[in-house]
This record gives C-alpha cells, structure tokens and sequence, in this order.
C-alpha cells in the first residue's frame, strides 16, 4: 500500500506541475486573443461613432474595455454615454480614465479626460434616498431592482437621467415602492417611509429525522457486507486517461486549424512580408498552434498518467467498512 500511495503521491505532482505550466501557456495564448478581439470592437465603435451611430457603438466599447482595459478605450466610452445623455455614467467614466491615463504615463490624455469630467459635472443628476426611522430589521432598498448598499442612504448619488422605480421590503412588512423621474442636472430626494405590517405570517414547520442507529452486536462493531469496484486509482487512472484523450482531440483539431489558416495567409504574403489579411492569418494560426501544442502535451501526460496508475492498482480489492474501521483487502 506505502508503495502505491508514493506512486499515486507523484503522478497527482507531475500532473499538477504539468497543469500550471501549460496553463501558463494557455493563459498567454488567450491573452493575445483578448487582445485582438477588443481591438476589432474597438475600431468598429469608432466607426459607428462617426455615423453618429452611439446606441450600437456603446456595447462593443463596453466589451472591449471588458476584454482588453485601456484609458484610450474609457475615453470613447465616456464620450457615447455622454452622446446618449448617461450623464452620470459618463463623468464616471471620463474620471476613471483620466485616472488610468496618469497610471499609464499618458498625461495629455488624462487631462483632457479631467477637462471633460469637470465640464460635465453640473449637467449630473443626484438622487437622496432617505429611509425613514424605525424601520424593522433586514430592510432592503433597490433602485430599478439594484440593490442599494445602506452606506449609500442619505446620499445624493450620481444617477443617470430618466425614470426609475425605488422599493424596499423587509421580512413581516408589506413592500413598498415609488417611481421618480430625473432630470439632467436636477438633485431630487425620495424619501421611504415605515413599512406597514404585513398581518400574521405562517410559519412552517419543519420536521427532522434522525438516522436510526443500527443494532450493534454483542460481539463489537457492525460490518457491512464487503463491496468490490474499480478502486480510488483505477478512478483516477480512468479520469486521468479521459483528459489525455479529450487533449489529443482538442490537439488535433487546432493543429488542423493553424494549418488552414497559415494556408490561407500565403496568397497574401511574400516572404515574410504579408499585408494585413494575411498577417490575421498569420496570427490566428499561430494562436491555434500555440493552443494544438499545448492541448498535446496534456493530451500526453494524461494519457502516460492514466496508463501508469491503471497498470500499477492492485486487484481484487476488497473493501469493508464498520463504525470508526476501513479495511481494505487485496493483492498488489
């Protein structure tokens, strides 16, 4: 069993450190790919941007800045919120990336970004919720069904223009709620009062049952009939040799993948001169052969893991349990 144990003690190592390395190697890969998705949304906003076409342009902003973050791409965000008159949510954002410009060293940008938020800071809508005394415990405030922390209360919080709804609730109290409706550059103040009783409230009633304990012989311990199986290794052997297979597979399709894109760049390239077209190719084969590369060595490492611990587990393993005993029975 000791020798077992060390055997099972270094293949879980080698797979972990296997697993750390090659997700290193995926980590990297997916970055790059971030990198190039955010940078696609981010000059197709642009262009909407100047069709005067905000609505669609925000998203794509949105998720850029979501994959790839960068002072540059909070600019433009800013900016169509301010076009689509979120005005809290762009001087927000206009402070956020004159912030992140001066991290970066950027300070022009950042400027510029200050120089917006500043302009912008009168024209913001500020809503007070008050919440009146007496108020019962585990009372919950949302804003257009957004939970409202308790240390926002009694704070005139920047909020978007336009037409909102406030409730609140509590356990034993009859809901409350309100709309309101905010014009640019107004502060207004919604108060919410004492929730009223909600009357009796039922309660239920929950039975437990306790397990029945088991007859104990006057020779000691109960024993339970021994059962038989496939053994804690040869379970890890088999999940083992299933992430080995699944890695070839997802191997051998991306290895496939980068070889029809590195195909498809060369009408496009001279050399190791492309034009952009074929450098995208170019890129995405590279990415995909990074992962095909990767997704081998896993496939690889499983399939040599799972092989190992299955031709090493002892056989014909039986195992029997009582109250506070474990015995396993076998041969190695």
């Amino acid at each position: 069993m000791l020798v077992v144990r060390r055997k099972l003690a270094v293949a879980m190592m080698v797979m972990t450190a296997l697993g750390f390395l090659c997700w290193g190697r995926l980590a990297g890969a997916q970055g790059a790919a971030n990198h190039a998705a955010a940078q696609g949304l981010l000059d197709a906003a642009r262009e909407l941007m100047k069709k005067g076409n905000y609505a669609e342009a925000r998203p794509k902003f949105e998720e850029s800045q979501r994959l790839d973050p960068g002072s540059g791409t909070l600019l433009n965000l800013a900016i169509c919120y301010e076009k689509l008159h979120l005005t809290a949510s762009a001087w927000a954002t206009f402070l956020e990336a004159a912030n992140l410009a001066r991290v970066a060293g950027k300070p022009d940008r950042a400027k510029n970004a200050q120089q917006r938020a500043d302009a912008l800071a009168p024209r913001v809508s500020r809503l007070t919720i008050r919440v009146a005394d007496g108020q019962s415990s585990g009372l919950e405030v949302r804003r257009d069904n957004i939970v409202v922390p308790s240390a926002q209360w009694e704070a005139a919080i920047p909020t978007d223009p336009g037409t909102l709804v406030v409730s609140a609730k509590a356990p034993g109290r009859k809901p409350w709620q309100q709309s309101v409706s905010l014009v640019e550059g107004a502060a207004q103040t919604i108060s919410i009062p004492v929730l009223e009783s909600a009357g009796s409230v039922s309660t239920a009633t929950v039975e437990t049952t306790s397990p029945v304990a088991k007859e104990v012989p006057a020779g000691g311990a109960p024993h339970e009939a021994p059962s038989s199986g496939l053994g804690t290794q040869r379970t890890i052997a088999l999940v083992a040799g299933g992430i080995g297979v699944a890695g070839i597979v997802v191997g051998t399709v991306y290895g496939l993948k980068s070889k029809s894109e590195r195909d498809a760049s060369l009408p496009y390239c001279t050399g190791a001169e492309c034009d952009p077209q074929g450098y995208d190719a170019k890129e995405r084969a590279r990415e995909a052969g990074n992962v095909s590369t990767v997704a081998f060595v896993v496939g690889g490492v499983g399939v040599v893991a799972g092989a190992v611990l299955w031709f090493t587990a002892p056989s014909n393993v039986k195992v029997g349990a009582g109250l506070g005993r474990l015995q396993i029975e076998g041969t190695w």
